[in-house]
């Protein structure tokens, strides 16, 4: 059945420099004696990994979300609706390159998110800070918000209440959010966030902008609009717009699951072959020794 396929781009840098990397965490982890096993991530969010292979600076797998409540009755012939125990699979394959630091992601808004996939990775490695998953914007939004000067940034939140809490600072967004929407019991909160007209720290605006990106990456079920203006740009840059991705159709078979993952697999590896060019002068290869 033919089935959209989206393919989000990652860079993945640590929370703490001074510990593993991704590579060198997804390797371990597929060596664990238990990798089979689920790892609860919250109440009723469990996940593993799966198919964990490397080739030269590529490192590709598969993550799977096993969902235990809310499952769908089971349905046969005339007869009435059964209770179903059977829990679900929810899967999402995923492509690394370690010398750019660059994740590709299948997008699946029922398995594993980023953040998920940083959480799953947390719980393994007891004592981790984690990974932080930049959404890999295009070169010239990067170099518009690089070389300009921000003035606003601009985001519409709905269902606040719906967020998930991704830290970005000393303070959570979600908390300031939920506080506006409740002062006025609405479902929509629109923010625009002005900045000063002389201000030149180009490396702090972008660094800030950037993790609002991440956040709204997060959360973009709910976060229906993220968008910058510069003095210099008469047109705001859609940051959800400007992420850099890959679309496609598969003809994919849930039942196969062999066929399904290896349909996945390949358009990934192709994703990654025509993004290459652009990513590696984004991402600098990082020099070995």
């Amino acid at each position: 059945m033919d089935k959209n396929i989206r393919v989000n781009f990652y860079q993945a840098h640590n929370v703490t420099p001074s510990q593993s990397g991704l590579f060198e965490a997804l390797t371990a982890c597929s060596n664990m004696l238990d990798v089979q096993q689920y790892v609860e991530l919250t109440q009723g969010v469990k996940v593993r990994i799966e198919r964990v292979m490397s080739n030269g600076s590529y490192l590709t797998g598969e993550l799977v979300r096993q969902q235990t409540d809310n499952l769908p009755a089971i349905a046969r012939g005339a007869g009435p609706l059964e209770p179903n125990n059977t829990p679900l699979g929810h899967r999402v394959a995923f492509r690394y390159k370690a010398d750019i630091n660059v994740v590709a992601m299948e997008v699946n808004r029922t398995g594993v998110s980023p953040s998920r996939f940083n959480a799953f990775l947390k719980a393994r490695f007891r004592g981790h800070s984690g990974y932080y998953f930049d959404p890999c914007l295009t070169a010239d939004a990067l170099a518009q918000l690089r070389d300009g000067t921000p003035r606003k940034i601009q985001m519409r939140v709905a269902v606040p209440e719906d967020l998930r809490l991704i830290e970005v600072g000393p303070n959570d967004i979600e908390t300031s959010i939920e506080n506006l929407r409740s002062i006025v019991d609405g479902r929509i909160v629109t923010l625009e966030i002005g900045m000063n007209r002389g201000d030149r720290n180009e490396s702090l605006n972008l660094d800030g902008i950037l993790s609002i990106f991440r956040w709204g990456s997060q959360n973009r079920s709910q976060v229906k609009k993220l968008s910058v203006q510069t003095l210099e740009e008469q047109i705001p840059i859609d940051l959800f717009g400007q992420q850099i991705v890959e679309v496609g159709t598969l003809d994919l078979d849930n039942n196969d699951i062999e066929q399904s993952y290896t349909l996945r697999h390949d358009f990934l590896e192709s994703a990654f072959d025509r993004r290459i060019d652009e990513l590696q002068a984004l991402f600098q290869p990082m020099q070995s020794g």
